[in-house]
């Protein structure tokens, strides 16, 4: 539906694809590429997760999500 690729694809090509313009955007907006490039210390991650946890958005998320589940994403992204 974003014209990344041709409609017939299959599934796993619309998600490379659509991760590949994220990161030339992601790059094209000089946003640091990691929590750490941020200055964030691998100590917060557990009071991070916590609090995204937390958040009201959270709450409606289609999957239900866990602090476990923010800390390892953001392990991910550090």
């Amino acid at each position: 539906a974003a014209g990344l690729i041709a409609d017939d694809a299959n599934g796993d090509d619309a998600v490379l694809a659509l991760r590949s313009r994220i990161q030339e955007l992601h790059h094209a907006a000089g946003l640091p590429a990691s929590l750490n490039a941020l200055g964030v210390v691998e100590s917060a991650i557990p009071q991070l997760a916590e609090e995204a946890a937390n958040q009201w958005t959270a709450q409606f998320n289609p999957r239900a999500i866990k602090a476990a589940d923010f800390s390892r994403l953001y392990q991910q992204v550090f």
